[in-house]
């Protein structure tokens, strides 16, 4: 049998920062799903001693992950919160891998005067000096020799300054007989401060990740349960903070932004293409009054799945759109050949019905039976691709049955209203003849 990896790439890209990347075989991705593959990977590094983060993913993250953003006076303050938050997302269902980017910086030592330095009289400069000094140079005189500048500079062996102990050993002098150790006067302790400092509106930023096994749950339930049940406590204790959802929520926010205009935009314009062959202002309106059925079955598909309305939904809803009209056209375009060529309104729209219900059913057929793959995927690069054809397929087995019901009702309406208006019309035309005569 042929390995599953067939090749892996180690990677340190700084430090703190090491990538591990795996490539599966073509027997591995047909026979491995990718929720068992994260599974089986995390189970076998385990622990990895002194990491702080692991990230597991398949792929890229699409605009930049699911993230959430806290925004705060301080880094301090940031900090605290985004571990409340991270808790609170371990716990719900589908979430992996949580961490923030507050703590991917190097780790330093920091050191601060205790009480008896304090009294001592030495301050927080002269502490910094001394630090530097044992642990670098001090620069003690510059010599000008033929418009050349030397630097002379005054350091400890290399091997007195290696550990923490050497440093803490170095002699202060106090007074002009008294020393005492840097120990002695100083705390020590260890801190990781991040390479990088985000902020927003002056505030300090940490953003929250997540992976999110969409097979289990969708990144807009997760945000919503976070929403709903851990921000209002938070703000409450915390009013000077603001968070908000980043990274794929605010994509999906831009988007529905904009979605509004974009589908006006589009629907006046199906309205001018099906305006200037058909001749007529009604019948258009007629032939797009089936797209929100169309929008109640994509919601009501998204609803019977359980599956939360994403971004990619709204672009199934547009792919929709065009499949429910062209259903209609056909149907419209057969009535108005049968009736012009002499048939009733009643038997032109009975015989377009039974002409073109073929056509409709087949439309409808291998659009459902060619997602249905695509439904039952159970792999994580699916799982972002399902809302899009759950809107496809169900708005498009709630359309064909309005579209055969409702366009010939409409129609039949419209040719009984304009019949109606023919008759008032015509006795007055023919008393206005009598009169003249």
């Amino acid at each position: 049998k042929e390995a599953p990896i067939s090749k892996t790439i180690v990677a340190m890209t700084s430090r703190e920062h090491i990538e591990v990347t795996a490539e599966l075989s073509a027997e591995a991705l047909a026979r491995i799903s990718s929720a068992d593959f994260l599974r089986i990977w995390r189970e076998h590094v385990g622990y990895v001693e002194g990491s702080y983060a692991l990230d597991f993913r398949l792929s890229e993250e699409l605009a930049g992950g699911t993230a959430i953003a806290v925004a705060a006076p301080n880094q301090k303050l940031a900090r605290r919160v985004a571990r409340e938050i991270k808790a609170q997302l371990a716990r719900l269902p589908g979430v992996n891998d949580v961490y923030d980017d507050s703590q991917g910086g190097k780790r330093q030592l920091n050191v601060r005067l205790n009480e008896r330095g304090i009294q001592l009289g030495i301050d927080q400069r002269r502490l910094a000096t001394l630090v530097g000094g044992a642990f670098g140079d001090i620069e003690v005189h510059r010599l000008l020799d033929e418009n050349q500048e030397t630097t002379v500079v005054l350091q400890f062996p290399e091997q007195q300054r290696k550990t923490i102990e050497q440093l803490k050993a170095t002699r202060v002098q106090v007074t002009r007989d008294r020393f005492v150790t840097l120990g002695e006067i100083s705390e020590f302790e260890y801190s990781r401060e991040a390479d990088v400092l985000y902020r927003r509106n002056r505030d300090e930023v940490v953003s929250v990740y997540w992976r999110q096994n969409r097979g289990i749950s969708s990144p807009e339930s997760t945000w919503q349960q976070i929403e709903q049940n851990t921000l209002p406590g938070l703000l409450a204790r915390y009013p000077d903070v603001s968070v908000n959802a980043v990274g794929e929520f605010a994509e999906i926010g831009e988007v529905q932004a904009g979605f509004k205009k974009a589908m006006l935009l589009t629907l006046l314009l199906i309205y001018v293409l099906l305006a200037v062959p058909l001749k007529s202002y009604w019948q258009p309106l007629i032939i797009m009054s089936v797209i929100p059925f169309g929008f109640a079955g994509a919601i009501f598909g998204h609803g019977l799945m359980g599956l939360s309305f994403s971004l990619l939904s709204m672009f199934g809803l547009m792919a929709m759109t065009g499949v429910v009209i062209n259903d209609s056209l056909v149907l419209m375009t057969r009535f108005n050949q049968l009736y012009e060529s002499g048939l009733s309104v009643r038997d032109a729209l009975i015989a377009a019905g039974k002409s073109r219900m073929r056509a409709i059913f087949l439309t409808t057929v291998t659009t459902v039976c060619g997602l249905l793959p695509l439904l039952s995927e159970s792999s994580e690069q699916a799982q972002y691709l399902k809302p899009a054809a759950v809107s496809l397929v169900f708005g498009e087995l709630f359309a064909p049955p309005i579209t055969l019901i409702l366009i010939p009702v409409l129609l039949g309406l419209g040719r009984y209203r304009k019949l109606q208006t023919h008759k008032t019309k015509a006795p007055a035309s023919l008393c206005a003849q009598a009169a003249q005569s």
